[in-house]
């Protein structure tokens, strides 16, 4: 194996810092949940989409970037009426 320090060669490779990672999308952290190969979230990633997240006054939760185009159930009628699901 070649060992060679920067006074051999006379040249100094500049050392930087970790690249930025780009945030996280809301749909990643929610496929993490129901990932095959590797399930789950960590706190600090659960925490940030439950921070992400709001509650409509017509009892809908959803992500703040989509609760502008919300409709909301009060005002409109849904022609689908969801039903609740129990998930043991």
């Amino acid at each position: 194996m070649l060992n060679v320090g920067e006074a051999d060669i006379g040249f100094q490779i500049p050392e930087v810092s970790a690249p930025l990672q780009p945030p996280v999308l809301e749909c990643e952290l929610l496929s993490k949940l129901d990932d095959y190969t590797q399930p789950g979230l960590y706190d600090e990633e659960f925490r940030a989409l439950l921070a992400e997240m709001v509650r409509c006054s017509c009892g809908m939760v959803m992500l703040k970037r989509v609760h502008r185009q919300h409709r909301c159930s009060k005002a409109l009628l849904r022609p689908i009426k969801r039903q609740r699901l129990d998930i043991d």
